[in-house]
């Protein structure tokens, strides 16, 4: 009786362990669109802090969407922000650079414009630049990596 109590209970255990997972993975959808900051100097003031990677959200035609999480990565990322310079956190290896806000023509004929970071090593050059998507809320941070079948957006959340 005792044997099948304690079964009992692991399997209880190790199915409420799945859905917590799943629910984990399936948090951050990622940065509305239609509620991301437009200016330079409020997305610069609202990325001041320390941001915890949620997902990377992966599209590929040929192979559909896939999403890494820190679950399923076994990575835990945190980028710290401060006013000139970013301090990028994987798995206890810290590396620090600086960064700066611009922006980016969409569409050469069309006037429309997004946020882009750039990231700068210490060389000078730029490393990697993503378009930048804030919530006005200083929330959600989207930094879109995506295109044409390459990359991943990758999805943060503001830490207290």
């Amino acid at each position: 009786m005792k044997f099948k109590v304690a079964f009992f209970i692991i399997i209880i255990f190790l199915l409420n362990s799945c859905s917590d997972n799943e629910m984990q993975e399936q948090l951050v959808i990622g940065c509305p669109t239609d509620e991301i900051v437009r200016t330079k100097e409020s997305a610069a003031a609202l990325l001041i802090g320390k941001w915890e990677w949620i997902k990377t959200f992966y599209v590929n035609r040929a192979s559909g969407n896939s999403v890494e999480t820190s679950f399923s990565s076994g990575k835990q990322i945190t980028f710290e922000f401060k006013a000139d310079k970013v301090i990028v956190t994987e798995n206890n290896i810290v590396t620090e650079e600086t960064y700066e806000i611009v922006f980016f023509d969409i569409n050469s004929s069309q006037a429309e414009q997004e946020l882009k970071i750039n990231f700068i090593a210490e060389t000078g050059e730029i490393r990697e630049s993503s378009i930048l998507h804030i919530s006005i809320l200083g929330d959600c941070l989207t930094l879109v990596n995506s295109y044409d079948d390459a990359g991943g957006d990758l999805n943060f959340q503001k830490m207290n």
